[in-house]
């Protein structure tokens, strides 16, 4: 997107054409940027008085995703029958709980001879189960799918499955599932909800009963497991599955890893944490953050700054990890390198936030340098008023 921004701004608006501004708007409604849409509707009305036709699924991808459905639904009447452009308003209605609307869109595929897929009715599912509706949910898994010859998915399995946060009635609803549906992401969405209900001993129970039906332990599975052992503070059964994952080439996701190193540093347990670090694949810049972070709480600046010194060969840093170095600097009393730090970030033009003027502030003040304290609190204060109305104009963008 950003290239052809760039491109868009830079052109003259007299040679702009309705090309150019259609490319840019369909970009814009993929990525939900109601505003930015407007205004461009807004400028090629000036060149061309009607939407063109191929623009309209991603205004209506928009318009359904932002729950603005009569504006979808007028768009789509321009274009029907459309096959994903009707699923993509069936989706909405349900996501905002009208299903009647949704259920009459419905029978209006039918009637154009739209084939339902599993889309269509992972959406229904998704909606009743975001509304309680349980009952109406496994009517449209166990009674539609067979009647519109829909086999039942993964994606369908886990949908049904996710309409519930309760223990009690997502048990229920797993085993009244035929086996042969239960795949490991099903298994991976009930341990989830088991986690979130802090039953440990029912998690190690669908443990074995998956071992039992001869399903092997997957990325998802061990991921909700070692999430949810971190999640209740046990990191170290965490990291037993960590480590049975490593032992069985098996990746669990980053975001998981990084709650289990972020806890298991807060323990103290660093040497641990870097270990399980180490191993990780695919490492990014916000697992090398938590590791420095961990580093920093526990007052291990070397270990810190070595780590930090290896992150900037492989990524360009931002200004979360600048504000865990210079807040680390701070905690230790270490304000000359803070500031050394915050030097570089400048250098580097990483922007700073309201932590980092609000954290270095405090390192200048140690050091005497009170004028330099002073502007950078002031201009901590200048952005969170600009933040703050920024944030108003979002909440109006609907309205």
């Amino acid at each position: 997107m950003a290239q052809t921004e760039a491109i868009f701004e830079s052109t003259p608006d007299d040679k702009k054409t309705v090309d150019m501004y259609y490319s840019l708007m369909e970009l814009y409604a993929k990525s939900l940027n109601l505003k930015r849409v407007r205004e461009l509707q807004n400028a090629v009305k000036k060149l061309e008085a009607t939407p063109r036709k191929e623009i309209i699924p991603s205004l209506i991808y928009m318009y359904s995703s932002l729950n603005s459905m009569s504006h979808a639904h007028s768009l789509y009447n321009r274009i029907a029958p459309h096959e994903s452009c009707a699923n993509m308003l069936i989706k909405g209605y349900f996501s905002a709980g009208d299903f009647q609307k949704g259920l009459a869109l419905f029978d209006d595929m039918i009637r154009t001879s739209i084939k339902p897929s599993s889309y269509t009715f992972t959406s229904m599912i998704d909606g009743y189960g975001k509304a309680g509706e349980i009952n109406k949910a496994e009517d449209v898994f166990y009674n539609w799918l067979p009647k519109y010859s829909v086999p039942p998915s993964n994606i369908l399995v886990t949908a049904l499955l996710s309409s519930t946060h309760k223990k009690d009635e997502i048990m229920q609803i797993f085993h009244k599932i035929p086996q042969r549906y239960r795949h490991t992401d099903a298994y991976a969405t009930v341990i989830n909800v088991l986690f979130e209900n802090r039953d440990v001993s029912a998690v190690e129970g669908l443990l074995s009963q998956m071992k039992n039906e001869g399903l092997q332990v997957s990325r998802n599975v061990l991921t909700a497991v070692v999430n949810g052992y971190s999640s209740l503070g046990q990191y170290s059964d965490a990291e037993t599955y960590f480590l049975q994952a490593v032992d069985d080439g098996v990746q669990v996701s980053n975001q998981a890893l990084n709650t289990l190193i972020l806890g298991m540093c807060k323990q103290g347990r660093t040497d641990n944490a870097y270990s399980a670090f180490v191993v990780a694949e695919n490492k990014n810049i916000v697992m090398y953050g938590t590791m420095i972070s961990g580093f920093m709480h526990n007052n291990q600046i070397d270990q810190a700054e070595r780590l930090f010194e290896s992150m900037l060969k492989l990524f360009y840093p931002n200004t979360v990890v600048f504000n865990t170095m210079i807040k680390g600097y701070c905690k230790a009393k270490l304000n000359e390198k803070a500031v050394q730090i915050y030097e570089q970030m400048k250098r580097m033009k990483i922007p700073s936030d309201e932590i980092t003027l609000m954290t270095i502030a405090v390192a200048f003040k140690e050091l005497g340098r009170d004028d330099e304290a002073n502007a950078c609190k002031k201009q901590a204060q200048k952005m969170n008023s600009k933040t703050r109305k920024i944030s108003k104009r979002k909440r109006e963008v609907l309205t």
